[in-house]
């Protein structure tokens, strides 16, 4: 069904940058600084680059499988000038972008990636020049299905505004829950695995009835 989500466009599934280019003649001297994801934001937004190249991190016909619209028309990215510093961790990229021209990368250090250093789409006239890349990320204690969780969240939430013959889901094995119900236990498994990647785990945690879940699904 269309559950109607009242938030859409490119922010839809939080913030996917420490900074995004969305315009032409545009220069980021690094000045020697760094930047790189908190370990706490890292592991809860799965899709972010330190750098996105571009107003939005999907081609402009992408859709994510939760029905929510990630696009919009592409901006003019034009004549960018990105050096002098360092890219440190990111659940995804150094530096991603669609559709941009005339960017010219140089004097960098970028590591701790899960996805790539730099990574360009549709583009025109790129050059990347004394760029150390590597190595990415080591410590990844979580998986796809974790990311996949935080944008099924924003489903399950707008679900529970729904006619009362969607408030149920029906599995697989028989069961059927309340959209609520189905909600409420993965945010519980999910909090678990936020401590276990952030090693807070408690000892409440560990006899949770939902502590192997959680290790089972998300670690």
């Amino acid at each position: 069904i269309d559950i109607g989500h009242p938030v859409n466009g490119p922010f839809a599934g939080g913030f996917f940058a420490a900074i995004s280019i969305e315009t032409v003649n545009v220069e980021i001297d690094l000045n020697g600084h760094s930047i790189s994801q908190h370990p706490y934001f890292y592991t809860q937004q799965r899709f972010y680059s330190n750098i996105e190249v571009q107003n939005k991190p999907y081609e402009e016909l992408s859709k994510r499988t939760t029905g929510i619209w990630m696009w919009g028309p592409n901006a003019v990215v034009d004549n960018v000038y990105i050096h002098n510093g360092e890219l440190g961790l990111s659940s995804h990229h150094g530096i991603h972008s669609n559709g941009a021209t005339n960017v010219v990368i140089e004097d960098l250090i970028i590591h701790d990636f899960e996805v790539g250093g730099v990574q360009f789409n549709d583009f025109a006239n790129v050059t990347l020049r004394n760029i150390d890349i590597g190595p990415s990320a080591t410590n990844v204690k979580l998986n796809g299905y974790y990311g996949q969780a935080r944008f099924d969240l924003m489903t399950l939430h707008y679900l529970k505004g729904s006619p009362p013959e969607y408030d149920t889901i029906t599995f697989a094995d028989g069961r059927t829950k309340t959209v609520l119900e189905v909600q409420n236990h993965l945010i519980a498994a999910m909090d678990i695995a936020f401590r276990y990647a952030n090693d807070e785990l408690t000892e409440e945690d560990y006899g949770s009835q939902w502590y192997d879940v959680a290790m089972d699904l998300f670690a």
